[in-house]
């Protein structure tokens, strides 16, 4: 085994432990592993940073900035009031109506991170109005939302 794989295995396994120990943020740890491999020569400088001017990337990163502030706003919790009255206190006709909006959207946007970035602020401000538990909803919305994407024959489904 080479000395150049040896390094590579031990930097991808302590990125590992890091993400697994929670000691620093996900972010630094990743930033971290990429100036490590960087410096250690396993990837050249262009390399490690091709993928920052990614459009992918950079709408991911808009849409999260855009998702937390629409969050905190009032038609996110006016939304909310509306689907909480529109079920009638029903936890599984909110978590139906949820889906139904995540089904949509991830057939609008294609890309499930983005449909949950929009969908999850909505649910969240509903399930917490109604003293619900939150984690049964959002891993919902995460389920729908990635394995509809693209798969029903309404937008990039029909192409």
């Amino acid at each position: 085994m080479s000395t150049q794989l040896i390094v590579c295995l031990v930097i991808f396994v302590l990125t590992c432990a890091g993400y697994i120990a929670s000691v620093w943020s996900l972010a630094t740890v990743a930033m971290a592993s990429v100036a490590a491999l960087s410096l250690t020569g396993c990837l050249s400088a262009a390399e490690a940073l091709v993928c920052f001017s990614n459009g992918v990337v950079i709408m991911i990163g808009a849409m999260s900035v855009v998702a937390a502030g629409f969050g905190r706003t009032r038609f996110c919790s006016a939304l909310a009031g509306r689907i909480s009255r529109l079920a009638r206190g029903k936890a599984s006709l909110v978590l139906l109506l949820y889906c139904m909006l995540t089904m949509l959207l991830s057939q609008l946007v294609q890309s499930p991170v983005i449909v949950i970035g929009i969908v999850a602020p909505l649910c969240l401000a509903t399930v917490r109005s109604m003293g619900l538990s939150a984690s049964r909803f959002v891993m919902a919305i995460g389920v729908v939302s990635i394995s509809t994407c693209s798969t029903l024959p309404i937008g990039a489904g029909a192409t």
